[in-house]
């Protein structure tokens, strides 16, 4: 019988003897310690992403600031980017107190409002309010009156039948409705074009002061509303859906813009490029990044990626292809050359305005001793 000395027994497990890898190479740095091969945090991928996310808006908006002051002139750039990136950031930071996102884009709302307010201080400064011309808009109600308010006694015989008065009623609904969408949408485009008197002259304000003011009350409000309505629902979607949709209407001031001035000059390429950017982040987070999206955020991230893509062939167009005889001839000249040419021209008119209404009132004083009847005074404003 084999003496139970004999078996041989196994390693032991606690203390193992070091085996050494014979193929692994010896260097000079395996004797380094450990946390010299860590990496800092900062200085990881994902942190040099979210730092250039959240400090973008710096970058891009800073090339504007400084075109503005070389070109000693806001021409070619829509202030109501600034009234819009503000509002949509106040938006957006108070929705983060409502339901926590990711830190990166509180950041990146917070150096918005910071180059957006730096922005509009240097847009004010330079801009020139003698060169865009406010237009009153049409008094709609006008054609309501005579189209759809007034009925001519002539026609009174087309209600005779019962009839021809059922289909004519189906069919001035139809005109009033349509024309009622014309105007909507006509006066909603319009409240987006500088060169149209808003009501109450909303963002049109020639003192500086207002502009400060209405930001300053609207974050007062915002805030003081999240602060009693933070438990709501429907008020943090409310949020929500409201910074979506004032951020989506990014490019229309500019896209209006662009198309009055028929040039670019003014508008930086860096701009454009930071919103392709942009569109393509959030696109592609909100296809691939999250699987519970609301179909509200998916609608307007295109929407606002379509005016982004108009804008970029407006930018082609009035840069490489829009060459007219006259339009090259203004395009070679200064922004303050051309506003003085117009201011040149506006005293021109003013002069030779006066100087024919003169005529007129001279005319008229001897018609008038000769008892015919005078002419009108002529206006040409």
């Amino acid at each position: 019988m084999k003496n139970e000395l004999d078996i041989p027994q196994p390693p032991d497990q606690t203390n193992p003897i070091p085996v050494q890898d014979p193929v692994a190479p010896k260097s000079a740095f395996s004797s380094l310690p450990l946390y010299y091969y860590m990496i800092p945090e900062w200085l990881t991928f994902q942190a040099i992403v979210n730092n250039i996310m959240a400090f973008t808006p710096i970058f891009s908006y800073g090339s504007t600031i400084l075109s503005i002051i070389k070109q000693d002139s806001s021409i070619g750039f829509s202030i109501d980017i600034c009234c819009t990136m503000l509002v949509a950031s106040i938006l957006r930071i108070n929705y983060y107190f409502i339901e926590s996102f990711e830190i990166t884009l509180l950041r990146q709302s917070c150096s918005m409002i910071f180059i957006q307010c730096i922005l509009l201080y240097v847009s004010l400064y330079y801009k020139l309010n003698k060169d865009v011309k406010i237009i009153t808009l049409h008094n709609h109600n006008s054609i309501y009156h005579q189209k759809y308010l007034y009925t001519n006694s002539n026609d009174s015989n087309e209600f005779l039948n019962y009839l021809p008065m059922i289909i004519n009623f189906f069919k001035k609904s139809f005109e009033f409705s349509y024309l009622c969408l014309i105007i909507i949408f006509q006066n909603f485009i319009n409240f987006f074009d500088p060169y149209y008197k808003r009501s109450f002259q909303f963002w049109q304000w020639e003192a500086e002061y207002k502009y400060w003011l209405f930001i300053i009350q609207f974050t007062i409000i915002i805030s003081f509303s999240t602060f009693l309505f933070k438990d709501s629902i429907f008020y943090s979607n409310f949020i929500g859906i409201t910074n979506l949709l004032i951020e989506s209407l990014l490019p229309l001031p500019q896209i209006l813009l662009l198309n009055r001035l028929k040039s670019v000059k003014g508008f930086k390429s860096i701009l454009l490029f930071s919103w392709y950017c942009g569109d393509l982040v959030k696109t592609s987070y909100l296809l691939f990044g999250t699987k519970k999206i609301n179909s509200f955020f998916i609608f307007f991230a295109f929407f606002q990626t379509t005016l982004d893509v108009i804008i970029g062939f407006q930018f082609i167009y009035y840069k490489f292809f829009y060459n007219t005889d006259n339009d090259s001839f203004i395009q070679n000249q200064s922004f303050t050359q051309i506003l003085r040419n117009r201011n040149r021209n506006r005293n021109r008119n003013n002069s030779l305005t006066t100087n024919i209404n003169n005529t007129i009132q001279m005319i008229n004083l001897e018609l008038t001793e000769k008892k015919i009847t005078p002419r009108p005074s002529l206006n040409l404003s």
